[in-house]
């Protein structure tokens, strides 16, 4: 038996195998699967009932709703802040200029970068990437809308696909 022909063989069957595995993870525009955002929970749904009273915020009303972004916002009553919102995308965070990282236990790099009135924070996930963003009131009480941002992120955190 001619062994080198047969080792030859074994390892095109392997490297076939390894093809048609990862054929099988890849979709037609030769990127990584990822589940459809239609599939993920509705953004207008993630915060609990006792979230939205923390953050005394209205119900959630979607704003777009599309095969590449789903999003939902909250009308803030606090005169903090003009509202909140979470945006799921079907494609990596597209980070404002001069985004600077924040800590949020679990959320490898996540960034918030200040638009003007508003400030957004944004990571990557296995289906594209998140936003959360909390807009500063008109107010003489407004605060700091990245602060508030940030702990929408951490409150909605337990509750969003990841």
């Amino acid at each position: 038996m001619n062994w080198t022909a047969v080792s030859a063989l074994a390892t095109s069957a392997s490297a076939i195998i390894a093809f048609l595995t990862l054929s099988a993870h890849v979709n037609v525009a030769g990127s990584p699967a990822t589940p459809q955002l239609s599939s993920l929970r509705d953004p207008c749904q993630v915060p609990t009932a006792y979230m939205i009273s923390v953050f005394n915020v209205s119900q959630g009303y979607q704003t777009v709703a599309d095969e590449s972004t789903r999003q939902c916002r909250w009308t803030s009553f606090n005169p903090g802040y003009a509202g909140f919102s979470l945006t799921y995308f079907a494609y990596a965070a597209n980070r404002p200029v001069g985004s600077v990282a924040v800590s949020i236990p679990g959320v490898p790099n996540a960034t918030a970068g200040r638009e003007v009135g508003r400030c957004v924070i944004q990571w990557n996930t296995s289906f594209g990437s998140i936003m959360v963003g909390a807009g500063a009131s008109n107010s003489p009480f407004a605060l700091d809308p990245c602060e508030g941002a940030l702990q929408w992120a951490n409150t909605l955190l337990a509750e969003l696909p990841n």
